[in-house]
């Protein structure tokens, strides 16, 4: 089963491109015998609300505890739905209502939680996780302006959280797993000036600056709400 992303923050910038990925993909899985599908996804823009690495196991815990249910729940069930559908022969109803049932049971947690513990990591962690654990600065970021969210850079968001330390500029520098962002306004939403966009986590107090930068830079205010899109462009199967 493979998410293919198609946008700004995707190898891929267009579904087309990502389209010809995905078929080139599943047709050397099924020549090697296995059972293929594709999704093409939307990285248009930040998928969830977390950018960086605890971050986002975080919100990966939220979202098994179906205490989430933004759009990272929806394809998420949707990716999950297709390879049970893959490996049970089941119809799409019967693949979504296993998978749902399996958050709302509580089975998906406990199933992560048994494979961190198999790795070696701290389960008992995860069943009490917070936002921003470990990072000393949490520093929101405001817009400036009223309108719409119209659109935003996903890459030069992943920029921005490089710049606080949630990625590597060059190879040997270190990662600080505590920081990165959490998004409070998408594409598509209303926004006052002076309210809270999104926070930076980070460790470097001198990041801020021009990780805020980098974080407006990639945003576009409009005075008017954005078409709507899907999450999912196709399935590849």
């Amino acid at each position: 089963m493979l998410d293919v992303k198609a946008g700004s923050g995707a190898f891929m910038k267009t579904p087309d491109d990502a389209r010809t990925l995905a078929r080139n993909m599943v047709a050397i899985g099924k020549a090697c015998g296995r059972r293929m599908a594709a999704l093409i996804t939307d990285m248009s823009r930040p998928l969830g609300e977390a950018v960086g690495n605890t971050l986002e196991v975080v919100e990966a815990v939220r979202v098994l505890r179906g205490a989430s249910k933004g759009d990272l729940y929806d394809v998420c069930v949707a990716l999950a739905a297709e390879m049970t559908m893959l490996f049970a022969g089941v119809s799409r109803a019967e693949a979504e209502s296993q998978v749902v049932g399996a958050i709302e049971s509580g089975a998906a947690f406990q199933k992560m939680q048994e494979w961190v513990s198999a790795q070696g990591g701290d389960s008992a962690w995860l069943a009490d996780v917070q936002h921003g654990d470990g990072a000393d600065l949490a520093v929101p970021v405001v817009s400036p302006a009223d309108g719409y969210l119209t659109n935003m850079d996903a890459e030069a968001i992943g920029g921005a959280a490089v710049l606080l330390g949630a990625g590597r500029s060059k190879k040997e520098d270190d990662i600080d797993h505590s920081a990165g962002i959490i998004v409070s306004k998408k594409t598509g939403d209303a926004v006052a000036k002076g309210q809270v966009l999104a926070t930076l986590y980070t460790n470097d107090a001198a990041a801020v600056e021009p990780a805020t930068k980098r974080y407006l830079g990639a945003l576009t205010i409009g005075s008017e709400p954005p078409a709507a899109t899907g999450l999912i462009f196709d399935i590849i199967r």
